[in-house]
């Protein structure tokens, strides 16, 4: 069957890794002529080598509002024409300083952690509450083994806000940085089937996160192969997000469309860091 010039173009824009990268030159400045700094901290100089590190626990008040903020908005039923085995349960009215997601986003755990393995220089890229339908039978696109392409480098801080003990909760799954390295890119970007992922990887050590509510681990999705949303019960897990500021797409539009509302929620969070920081990690 023939593509349309749809299909092609929409093949090229995301399929294509050289197109990817093209994308940055948007957000190249004279700065960029300069190396960041490097990470300074044992969280990001773990992730920096390994690719992955334990993150930040929440439990008691904390770990409530967040469940109590967000669980009762998990849907009934898998809309019609889903693409994704998950939908964002965040909205544009969860950017206060009241609202547990941003009050961990902003956290010195999570956001302190993200400026010192960027060097300072970074961009919020999402802050998402996702929930994963119990699995169908039908492997999609991000259920397979991939790296994510919205930048060269970076990071993830993924927070269950349900039970993850078995792997019918839909554990995390991912191979380290160096085994990661043995797989390697391609002019596309690739969705890699259990069995080949095994063979390339030289069967490489499958890193599977359980944990409870609360529980976290910093991945770097642009340098460990991974896959998610595999589960037979539904799971719930924040995903906040930070690229580099020269990334190679733009953030989520639920960040672009709220981006001056976020900078200042931040700079109300953390009236002990620079407002400019805020500015500049919502692209002002």
């Amino acid at each position: 069957m023939a593509l349309t010039a749809h299909e092609i173009a929409s093949f090229v824009k995301w399929r294509l890794t050289p197109v990817r990268y093209m994308g940055r030159m948007r957000y190249i400045r004279p700065h960029h002529l300069f190396k960041a700094p490097r990470p300074q901290s044992p969280v990001g100089l773990e992730v920096e080598q390994h690719g992955y590190a334990t993150g930040p626990v929440r439990t008691g008040a904390e770990l409530e509002e967040l469940k109590q903020t967000f669980l009762p908005r998990s849907p009934e039923r898998k809309p019609d024409g889903l693409k994704a085995p998950f939908v964002n349960l965040s909205r544009s009215e969860d950017f206060t300083v009241d609202n547990p997601l941003c009050r961990l986003a902003f956290s010195r755990e999570v956001f302190d952690v993200a400026l010192d393995y960027f060097g300072g220089r970074l961009r919020l890229d999402s802050l998402q509450v996702l929930y994963s339908f119990p699995d169908d039978g039908v492997m999609k696109e991000s259920q397979k083994w991939h790296l994510d392409y919205g930048d060269s480098r970076s990071l993830h801080c993924v927070m269950y806000l349900t039970d993850v003990v078995d792997d019918a909760g839909g554990p995390f799954v991912f191979i380290d940085k160096q085994a990661s390295k043995r797989v390697g890119r391609g002019l596309t970007i690739r969705r890699i089937p259990d069995d080949q992922l095994v063979v390339e990887s030289g069967h490489a050590e499958q890193k599977t996160i359980y944990g409870e509510a609360g529980s976290s681990v910093w991945i770097d999705p642009a340098a460990c192969y991974h896959y998610g949303s595999r589960c037979k019960t539904p799971r719930v897990a924040v995903f906040v997000t930070f690229n580099s500021d020269a990334p190679f797409v733009a953030p989520v539009p639920l960040v672009r469309d709220n981006a001056a509302k976020i900078a200042e929620v931040g700079k109300k969070l953390r009236p002990d860091l620079d407002p400019k920081i805020f500015d500049r990690l919502l692209g002002f």
